[in-house]
């Protein structure tokens, strides 16, 4: 008897199981779940994305997985600004360097949000204006002066409140100073606020630049200021791989400091040189780079200098060997 209890004990409890395998599932998700931005997701865990768009022909192209998905809207943001609402974003946007934010919200108002950046390059035969982080700070009605590239071609500078450069609020038209610069005077009567800066050429296309805050109270530039010129990662070969500075490149450093940056891998030997497009004159005479050779390696770009580009092919080299070029500016 006590066997037979036992059997219909366990076989009670056996159905019981069955009967809870069985059963469909169903969502727990609703409204009122705190939502979740389950991807992306990068691998730092620290929820800050970057978007490096090679040209303003390029689309920032990516999707979302939220929970709960179905009472969920996503909104991305640049700059603050809302530029698109829905899981999955193709878009292309002015060259410029943007903050960008992808929100999450409900139905009942909850939200999250993840945070990162969208830099989109410029081609290189566009007008193209950036200015150092302090300089992007301009009181009304005083002046600019920015490096960039073919700024010649610059008719209009265009001072903006919305990304794309429709919302004018300004338009100025520039003084080139060359291909690598230009100087405008920003009227007296713009806000404070920030802005973007866009640059229109004869044709009336519009291309994107820098960005721009207008302030009473701009900061000093810092005395030690530097201004890029060439950046990248260029290992000196003699004439298979050097660094190239045009004559449109150098004009901002007229008169001024030039600091060559690099690395000192090993190398047979290490070597550096500073010479013309035709390797004819010298700006700076052959010499042997050892660990005492201060670094940046810094000299005069001056009257001669210019005289020595100008008349040998509009460019300098930068040749020589064990070197590793990572930047050149000027100060």
């Amino acid at each position: 008897m006590k066997t037979k209890f036992l059997y219909i004990a366990a076989l009670t409890l056996l159905v019981s199981f069955t009967a809870c395998e069985n059963e469909t599932p169903f969502d727990t998700q609703s409204q009122n779940d705190a939502p979740i931005i389950l991807k992306p997701y990068n691998e730092s865990g620290s929820g800050s994305f970057t978007y490096d768009l090679a040209n303003p022909d390029t689309p920032l192209y990516d999707s979302v997985t939220v929970t709960p998905s179905n009472y969920t809207t996503v909104n991305w943001y640049l700059d603050g600004q809302l530029v698109y609402t829905g899981l999955k974003i193709n878009m292309t946007f002015p060259v410029g360097k943007y903050a960008l934010v992808i929100e999450a919200v409900t139905t009942a108002c909850k939200r999250t949000e993840r945070t990162g950046s969208v830099t989109v390059h410029p081609y290189d035969t566009d007008p193209y204006a950036a200015a150092p982080s302090w300089g992007r700070y301009l009181a009304p009605g005083s002046t600019a002066t920015l490096d960039g590239q073919h700024l010649d071609e610059v008719m209009e500078v265009i001072v903006s409140s919305d990304l794309y450069g429709q919302n004018a609020v300004s338009s100025i038209t520039p003084t080139p100073v060359s291909a690598a610069q230009l100087t405008f005077v920003l009227p007296a009567d713009v806000a404070e606020g920030n802005y973007y800066l866009r640059l229109k050429n004869a044709a009336g296309k519009i291309f994107g630049s820098d960005a721009l805050v207008v302030t009473n109270n701009p900061p000093e530039p810092p005395a030690d200021l530097e201004t890029v010129i060439w950046e990248g990662n260029c290992v000196l070969n003699w004439g298979a791989s050097n660094v190239k500075l045009t004559k449109d490149d150098l004009a901002p450093a007229a008169g001024k400091t030039i600091c060559v940056y690099y690395d000192f891998p090993e190398a047979e030997y290490h070597n550096l040189r500073i010479t013309t497009d035709w390797w004819g004159g010298n700006l700076v005479d052959q010499f042997d780079v050892t660990a005492e050779t201060p670094n940046p390696f810094t000299f005069e770009y001056d009257e001669r200098c210019q005289g020595l580009v100008a008349s040998e092919g509009d460019a300098a080299l930068i040749v020589g060997f064990g070197e590793t070029i990572t930047k050149v500016t000027y100060k």
